[in-house]
């Protein structure tokens, strides 16, 4: 089985589990990558899209900055859409993988996917896709 591991970042709880979980298929004999939209690639099966050209600028963090914390001034309005002016497109994820995968488990993957990416994802590869709920963000914003 061919498994892909996706987070937004390469550090924290989130990715430590996505590691555990990686390591536990390959341990099984399975494929395994594992991909993150920024950090430090940290082991072998460590792949990291890297930000360039108006990525690199942080574009959609600065709208929600701008947007949520300084017109909207209400401390108690605790909510960000899910715009993603900054992410990578599906196929893009998938030729940085280098192999269509079986299995797609996400994590944290707030301002990486949006859900038009992980719906792209699985339309290309008819991947299962099983999400791992870290937080409420998924359907909360």
């Amino acid at each position: 089985m061919k498994v892909l591991h996706i987070n937004t970042h390469s550090n924290g709880a989130t990715f430590r589990t996505a590691r555990l979980l990686h390591d536990y298929f390959q341990d099984r004999g399975h494929q395994s990558v594992v991909v993150t939209a920024r950090g430090q690639q940290s082991f072998d099966g460590h792949i990291v899209l890297r930000s360039s050209g108006i990525r690199g600028l942080g574009i959609s963090r600065t709208m929600r900055k701008f947007l949520f914390e300084g017109l909207i001034r209400d401390k108690e309005y605790y909510f960000y859409p899910d715009w993603n002016l900054d992410a990578f497109s599906a196929k893009e994820i998938l030729n940085r993988a280098q192999f269509e995968p079986d299995l797609i488990i996400l994590y944290w993957v707030k301002f990486f996917l949006t859900p038009g990416i992980i719906s792209e994802l699985q339309a290309i590869t008819t991947a299962k896709i099983f999400w791992v709920l870290m937080d409420m963000a998924p359907f909360t914003g």
